[in-house]
């Protein structure tokens, strides 16, 4: 049976209605969202243009400590030889072979005593044999040939030496040159014996540079000799320069640059930090000299002061 014409457009619009209506509801559900938004902005604006506008402040963890007055003392390292200041050489009076040697190294003896013996006899020819004798007393340091060898007496038979008498031999470089002078102070220490450090003075300076390595002769000889530093041995010393006595000083860790003006971050009100330019004098190792700029007791910023500005807001951690 077939549908009454006239009922296909009522279904029509009733479809039309229904979105209709539906579009309205979905207007009015936007509205309702919307308007108490509004209504709040009406009620309080005040309150959001303060919320708006706030900005939450940084906060900077830093570490820090207090200047105080100290002395300095400015030095350079150098390395040396342990030696002898004071060798003499055993010559043979005649040229042979070398019958008898009477000594080691190593042995103490006396001006006088017997060294060795130098037949000089040739084929064909018998010689008395030549003794040769000690110049001087000390200990034998070297002995240059064996038995048997043919000397000749341009060339030295033995070396002795007097092992009280060592120093120590350094080159220094030019640009310390003005640092250096007779009587000055100096620490020693070696390897072989670490931990425990010698004290010296300098002795002698040369009177011109090593042409070559454009360096000072320099002689250091111990306040008090001692058996452990042996004739060989490579010591590192540290010469002792300018000093400051009763200076303020603060640590290097604390220093920044802008060009080349120094300056620090003091800690004010407990809670902001300070640029503070200075004037540094004398730098050795971890601290420097403050000249102008700081006073003695003041609290500056000596971790965390790279991530801040003048004025910013800090936080001390122990």
């Amino acid at each position: 049976m077939s549908e009454p014409a006239d009922t296909k457009p009522t279904r029509r619009r009733a479809w039309i209605g229904t979105v209709i209506l539906l579009l309205l509801i979905a207007a009015a559900a936007a509205i309702i969202a919307v308007n108490p938004l509004e209504r709040f902005a009406q009620i309080l604006p005040e309150q959001t243009d303060l919320i708006d506008d706030q900005k939450i402040e940084k906060v900077t963890a830093v570490k820090t400590t207090v200047t105080s007055l100290g002395d300095l003392q400015n030095y350079f390292k150098v390395n040396g030889d342990v030696v002898i200041n004071s060798t003499v050489d055993a010559y043979s009076d005649v040229a042979g072979k070398l019958v008898s040697i009477a000594v080691n190294v190593g042995d103490t003896i006396r001006k006088g005593d017997l060294l060795a013996q130098v037949d000089p006899s040739r084929t064909g020819m018998i010689y008395e044999k030549s003794m040769v004798y000690a110049p001087s007393g000390g200990t034998v340091l070297s002995v240059n040939y064996s038995t048997g060898a043919t000397i000749s007496p341009q060339l030295p038979l033995i070396r002795i030496g007097d092992l009280d008498q060592k120093e120590i031999a350094v080159s220094v470089a030019e640009r310390y040159v003005g640092q250096v002078s007779i009587g000055q102070h100096v620490d020693i220490s070696l390897e072989s014996y670490p931990g425990m450090d010698f004290s010296g003075y300098i002795s002698e300076t040369s009177p011109v540079l090593n042409a070559a390595t454009r360096t000072l002769g320099v002689s250091i000889v111990l306040d008090q000799p001692s058996q452990r530093v042996k004739v060989g041995m490579f010591p590192s010393v540290i010469v002792y320069t300018e000093s400051r006595e009763q200076v303020h000083i603060i640590p290097r860790a604390g220093v920044l640059y802008e060009g080349d003006q120094p300056y620090v971050y003091t800690v004010e009100n407990g809670d902001r930090a300070a640029r503070k330019d200075i004037t540094l004098g004398l730098t050795v190792d971890d601290y420097a000299e403050v000249l102008t700029g700081l006073d003695p007791g003041s609290e500056i910023i000596t971790l965390g002061q790279t991530l801040i500005t003048d004025g910013a807001l800090i936080r001390i951690d122990d």
